[in-house]
């Protein structure tokens, strides 16, 4: 099997600069964004205390990428918690970003996964997370 298997594991093929694959076949660079870009999206909250975290593109603005104030979008998805939930952890992981210039159009619902990787930048994702009572 070795070479033939991917997925969170990796290849098994005993290369490490390109181990890491996300699903959507981009690579990242070490093994805890990695495993967060495997983490599926959840749809309710465990005992009203903690929260399921959902994958989300990330929006910077006003980043500035090669002298020109920009907007960046993630290029695969960042931890978040739900909508009513609060972070009690973090972690601070690799995210490469697409950039554009700030008056361009693109949205985050354009097709991200076929942009071009700009920038690697330290990004806060959460891990776990508190919800308010409208999400227990």
């Amino acid at each position: 099997l070795k070479g033939k298997t991917c997925g969170l594991c990796g290849r098994g093929d005993g290369e490490f600069r390109q181990e890491y694959h996300t699903p959507s076949k981009r690579i990242v660079t070490d093994a805890v964004s990695h495993a967060h870009t495997w983490t599926l999206a959840a749809k309710t909250c465990l005992s009203g205390y903690k929260c399921f975290i959902q994958p989300y593109f990330k929006m910077l603005v006003e980043n500035i990428h090669h002298g020109v104030a920009s907007k960046c979008y993630s290029v695969h998805p960042v931890l978040r918690c739900m909508p009513g939930c609060n972070p009690l952890k973090t972690k601070t992981i690799k995210v490469g970003y697409h950039c554009i210039p700030i008056d361009s159009n693109l949205s985050s619902t354009d097709n991200i996964f076929s942009k071009s990787m700009d920038v690697e930048l330290d990004t806060d994702a959460h891990e776990e997370c508190q919800c308010t009572p409208q999400c227990a």
